[in-house]
């Protein structure tokens, strides 16, 4: 087995286990979270509900596993943008499996959105923003969205889309948009990437 070969196999595996501790925690999470409004913290008698919120966490884990899985070294095949991809995506769907496979049945469909939305920025940030950075984005939404997203009376604000209940028309749009640019972002990014920074 040649260098480059090795190096690749170390590069999948490093980039699938981020992935995995990323699914790992989400899933214990919208297991665990009670479905029952929490405290927000600084916000005198305002409560949120925290579970929607629990695909932060694989969604984080995003950049890192692709900036593992698209390493230079891989890119030995004719079409490797295209493999690159597909596998990535693989990827991502069993991560997402498990996620889903463990939570509540009554969650399911916001946790499938939420996690589509925060993957969708996960790889758009990948994209557009240094390595060391494009976590940042996906833990800021969640965390301003937990603070200051709920009003008095427990109602989600307008754009906090993460706490809109199950079969809100802007958030599944709004997810559904944010998917899309993520995965063209994968794409493009995959296919133009000499290495370094960006992946």
């Amino acid at each position: 087995m040649n260098v480059i070969r090795r190096r690749a196999i170390v590069a999948r595996a490093l980039g699938g286990s981020a992935l995995a501790v990323g699914a790992s925690v989400t899933a214990f999470l919208a297991a665990c979270l009670p479905d029952t409004p929490i405290d927000v913290i600084g916000r005198s008698s305002v409560q949120a509900l925290l579970w929607p919120l629990a695909p932060v966490f694989l969604a984080a884990c995003v950049p890192a596993s692709l900036a593992w899985q698209a390493r230079p070294q891989e890119q030995t095949s004719p079409r490797p943008h295209l493999e690159l991809a597909a596998r990535y995506v693989g990827l991502l769907a069993v991560a997402c499996a498990v996620v889903v496979a463990v939570t509540p049945i009554d969650h399911r469909a916001v946790i499938v959105r939420n996690l589509l939305l925060l993957i969708g920025m996960g790889l758009a940030s990948a994209r557009w923003l240094r390595s060391g950075a494009a976590w940042v984005p996906v833990i800021l939404l969640s965390i301003i969205t937990w603070l200051f997203g709920t009003q008095l009376g427990g109602e989600p604000e307008p754009w906090a889309v993460l706490l809109a209940p199950r079969g809100d028309d802007l958030a599944r749009t709004a997810s559904a948009t944010v998917l899309a640019a993520g995965v063209v972002s994968l794409l493009v990014g995959i296919r133009t990437a000499q290495g370094g920074d960006r992946w």
